[in-house]
């Protein structure tokens, strides 16, 4: 999943970016700052931002640390160790989004979204 579309799945629960940054514990401008890509966001932000939202924990990490190590030896053994580790639904996801990071980046957006439909 893109992380703008993390942040607004999670604002909307939120009621907005004031209000997520709030919930989350950090200031309002780190919600700006993540949107516009001026500051990367740690992993464990987008956890619990997708726990707000409703959305799968475990694969929003999985595909953050995929995402963080792509294109590295670590990121090569991060994909066989979390390819096997995620089961069902989410392992589609994960294995698309992977796959794109690892192969073909120019691909990366038209695989998440795919994902999120």
């Amino acid at each position: 999943m893109l992380l703008q579309t993390l942040i607004d799945r999670a604002s909307e629960t939120a009621g907005n970016d004031y209000r997520l940054a709030k919930q989350i514990g950090v200031a309002p401008q780190k919600i700006a700052n993540w949107r516009s890509g001026a500051a990367g966001c740690g992993i464990e932000y987008r956890a619990l931002m997708a726990n707000l939202a409703g959305l799968d924990v475990d694969a929003v990490i999985h595909e953050a640390l995929l995402e963080k190590h792509a294109n590295t030896p670590l990121g090569e053994r991060l994909l066989s160790v979390l390819g096997n580790a995620v089961r069902g639904g989410a392992a589609i996801t994960l294995a698309s989004v992977s796959a794109a990071y690892f192969a073909i980046p120019a691909l990366v957006e038209q695989s998440t979204t795919m994902c999120i439909m």
